[in-house]
Order: structure tokens, then sequence, then C-alpha cells
């Protein structure tokens, strides 16, 4: 699977689970900072995938923490200044 595809599925999911309110109340309950910062959570949702995708190359890994992270910035810039 292309490293941009999954880049994109790590940034929705980590923006998903750490931003939206679909996820508040798992939020309110888990005190980790893991399920609050999407570029900590997007560490380990990229390895997840990498591996499920059987890409164990630490670099391709990494390559795509921050595609994901530019992602999520893109993501979050653009929420926010709609909800302007």
């Amino acid at each position: 699977m292309n490293l941009i595809l999954i880049s994109l599925a790590v940034a929705s999911i980590a923006i998903t689970v750490t931003k939206s309110s679909l996820f508040s109340k798992f939020r309110k309950l888990v005190t980790w900072k893991l399920f609050r910062c999407p570029f900590c959570l997007s560490h380990w949702v990229a390895a997840l995938l990498c591996f499920y995708y059987n890409i164990f190359n630490f670099v391709d890994i990494f390559a795509v923490v921050t595609l994901s992270s530019f992602s999520s910035y893109l993501l979050l810039f653009f929420l926010e200044k709609s909800d302007e």
C-alpha cells in the first residue's frame, strides 16, 4: 500500500480520536496524554498500520508519521478556520 495513503489514514485516525466529540467520553476516562495529542498517537497508529501492511522499515514508519503530522496540521488549521 502506498505510504501516502497510510499517512492520510494515520492523520485521520489521530485527529478523530484526539480531537473529535465522538471520542470525548473515552478521552475523559483515559488519562494518558497519548489520546489527547495527535502527534503522539500518530506514532502508534503508524506503527500498527505499517506492521499490518508488512512495512518493517523504521525509516518508512517515521516517513508516515512525518507525512501524517503535516496532514494533521493542515486539517486542524482548516477546521479552526471554519469555526471562526
